[in-house]
C-alpha cells in the first residue's frame, strides 16, 4: 500500500503558478504525479470498473490539490450524480457552490464552466497573453486567476438520457477542447468506460489517462 501521508510529506509543489499533483507512487517508490497545467495533460479521464479504487484515486487528487493550493489558487467544482463521493468536500473552502447531485444542477455547473471560460479569454486578449500563467504574472495578486477543477464523478450516469446527454456532452467537449489555458480543467471518472458513453470526440480531448481494472477488453483498450 501506499500511504497518501508518506507521499505528500515529501511531495514539494515544483511550478509556481501551475497545477501539479502527486498521485502514487512507482515500483522504484518514485512519486509519479499529474501536471494539469502542462499541454500534455491539462485534463484527466479515469476509468475502472466498481471496486478498482476510481473514487479513492479521484478522492487522493482532489485532496491532494486541497492540500497543497489555496482557495484563492484553486476552486472546485463537483458533479456527483452517485450523491455519495464528495461528502468530505461539502464544507471545503475550494468548493464553489454547492455539489451538483441531478442532471439540470450538472449541466448548470457545466454552463458556469463554459461561461467563465469565455470570460477569462477575453481577459487574456485585454493583457495580449496566451494562458493563466502568463496573465498572473502580470497582474497584482488580488486580481490572479485562480484554477477551476470540473468533477465529473460517474459521466456514464448522465448519459443515460438522450437530451441530458446531448447538453452535457456539447459542454464538456468545449471546455476540453478549449478551457486548458484559461486555467480551467475537467476530471472524469466512470465506472463504465465503454464507446457508448465516452465518445471519441469527449476522450481524444482528454489526453491524461488513468486506466484501473475494467470489466473487458474492449472497455480496457478505451
Amino acid at each position: 500500500f501506499v500511504y497518501t501521508d508518506n507521499m505528500w510529506s515529501r511531495w514539494e509543489t515544483p511550478e509556481e503558478n501551475g497545477l501539479v499533483v502527486p498521485i502514487g507512487e512507482n515500483l522504484k517508490g518514485e512519486t509519479i504525479f499529474i501536471n494539469f497545467s502542462s499541454p500534455d495533460s491539462p485534463h484527466l479521464l479515469i476509468g475502472g470498473e466498481t471496486g478498482s479504487g476510481k473514487s479513492e484515486a479521484v478522492t487522493t487528487i482532489l485532496k491532494g490539490l486541497t492540500r497543497f493550493y489555496k482557495p484563492e489558487e484553486l476552486q472546485l467544482l463537483l458533479i456527483d450524480p452517485k450523491q455519495t463521493e464528495f461528502e468530505n468536500f461539502r464544507d471545503s473552502d475550494h468548493l464553489r457552490g454547492d455539489i451538483a447531485y441531478f442532471e439540470e444542477d450538472a449541466v448548470s455547473k457545466l454552463d458556469e464552466a463554459v461561461e467563465e471560460m469565455e470570460r477569462r479569454y477575453g481577459q487574456l486578449r485585454e493583457k495580449r497573453v496566451k494562458n493563466v500563467m502568463e496573465f498572473n504574472e502580470l497582474v497584482e495578486s488580488d486580481q490572479k486567476l485562480s484554477r477551476w477543477v470540473v468533477v465529473i464523478d460517474e459521466y456514464a450516469d448522465l448519459m443515460s438520457e438522450q437530451e441530458v446527454r446531448k447538453n452535457v456532452e456539447t459542454k464538456v467537449k468545449r471546455i476540453a477542447q478549449k478551457a486548458r489555458a484559461s486555467g480551467i480543467h475537467l476530471i472524469i471518472g466512470t465506472q463504465r468506460p465503454s464507446a457508448d458513453n465516452i465518445s471519441t470526440t469527449v476522450r481524444s480531448n482528454l489526453p491524461a489517462q488513468l486506466a484501473l481494472k475494467c470489466r473487458g477488453g474492449v472497455e480496457s483498450s478505451i
